[in-house]
């Protein structure tokens, strides 16, 4: 018999050198993921160091047109809202830091308040010769009174009526 047909020792059937190299195997596809991971972890960190070099060349001071487009409105209404900024260049040109502009709106944001109170209409009627009377006003024109002084003043009768 060969010693390749005996059985080893733990149940393997196969000889030390199918085993040797099954391990080369294994060790050089385990070579290959590592090089693989380090790839990718070199091409995150490219990646990262790109966004932060973008963070750090961003302009920190924007334009009207270009502080709309990063809160989402119109250039018109940054204008209307006319916020903070520093005036550089020929004393027209405004910048705008983004944070100082949101921090500006949010101070300047009203807080919710309570509605006023609506006063409900009186359910009885209240007899207001009576109520004028008690603090001393006695004589009360009416709009028909008004009228037949203004008729009087200006040298017609004062009986006009409505219709006859």
């Amino acid at each position: 018999m060969s010693t390749n047909n005996m059985a080893q020792p733990g149940g393997s059937h196969k000889s030390p050198a199918e085993l040797e190299a099954e391990a080369f195997e294994c060790e050089a596809k385990a070579a290959t993921l590592r090089a693989e991971a380090t790839r990718l972890r070199d091409a995150e960190q490219r990646i990262q160091q790109r966004a932060t070099a973008v963070e750090k060349h961003e302009p920190r001071l924007l334009s009207a047109s270009d502080l709309a487009r990063r809160l989402s409105v119109s250039v018109a209404h940054v204008r209307r809202l006319d916020p903070p900024g520093v005036i550089v260049g020929d004393k027209s040109t405004k910048r705008y830091d983004l944070e100082e502009v949101r921090a500006w709106l949010q101070d300047r944001e009203p807080t919710p308040t309570t509605p006023a109170k609506r006063i409900p209409p009186p359910d009885n009627d209240v007899d207001v010769i009576d109520s004028l009377a008690k603090v001393g006003i006695t004589k009360v024109n009416t709009a028909n009174d008004l009228r037949a002084e203004s008729f009087s003043s200006r040298g017609t009768p004062n009986t006009k009526t409505r219709g006859k």
